[in-house]
């Protein structure tokens, strides 16, 4: 069976029910099943800026189909939801793009793997990282974590990664502050000491540091302990 990563985006006619509805749809091929799926984010349009908010999604696949079959199946559900590709990066219905084919590279006139913008997109690189690690490989471009970090350092003034006592969080914390070589982090946000740049291993989705609202990333091993500051809801 084959691993094949695929992103999906909508935007117009309630995009939420085009992402559920075609997320079925591919399990429902033939020989064909979903691995992991991430969570729902939304996105603001890479094109014309006069179209509604994207919503989009990363889901992991195994399938027994090859590259080019399953372009042609995708593109077959895509018309299912009325794609029309009048504009390039203009508003849709349903994308379906292939991301990742096991660990090969494609250069063909109809389909280029590992998509060449990916890289480019954090609405396909942060729910990629929910679906695997820090120490995730992407064909040809390398650690998937360096490209996660370029995004984050520049919205976001605080990564946080969680997870109880004991399971690796300050290793973690090291692994990336090493690859990168820019990171000053400590291993409490009772030590923030007016940085603007760190990565914390402590838990949480947001929390308001000295009157300012701070985005967390999250680690890959759910709840922990700590006191990140005030939490507040998403």
């Amino acid at each position: 069976m084959n691993t094949v990563f695929i992103a999906l985006g909508s935007n117009l006619h309630n995009p939420i029910y085009h992402l559920e509805k075609g997320i079925r749809q591919i399990n429902h091929l033939p020989e064909t099943n979903i691995v992991k799926r991430s969570s729902l984010y939304k996105s603001k349009p890479l094109g014309p800026k006069n179209q509604p908010n994207y919503i989009n999604a990363v889901i992991k696949i195994k399938t027994k189909y090859e590259p080019i079959e399953l372009l042609d199946a995708l593109q077959k559900i895509e018309n299912m939801h009325h794609r029309k590709r009048i504009k390039k990066w203009g508003p849709r219905t349903l994308d379906l793009d292939i991301l990742l084919f096991n660990e090969i590279e494609i250069n063909h006139d109809r389909l280029v793997i590992p998509h060449p913008e990916m890289i480019n997109r954090d609405f396909v690189l942060i729910p990629l990282f929910e679906l695997t690690n820090y120490n995730f490989n992407i064909p040809k471009y390398g650690k998937l974590i360096r490209y996660i970090w370029v995004f984050m350092s520049k919205k976001y003034k605080f990564i946080v990664v969680e997870g109880p006592i004991g399971v690796g969080k300050t290793t973690l914390a090291n692994k990336i502050a090493k690859t990168e070589g820019l990171i000053n982090w400590n291993d409490s946000a009772q030590k923030i000491n007016g940085k603007i740049n760190g990565l914390y291993p402590v838990p949480g989705a947001f929390f308001i540091y000295k009157g300012e609202r701070y985005k967390i990333l999250k680690g890959e091993i759910g709840n922990g302990n700590g006191n990140p500051g005030e939490i507040i809801s998403d």
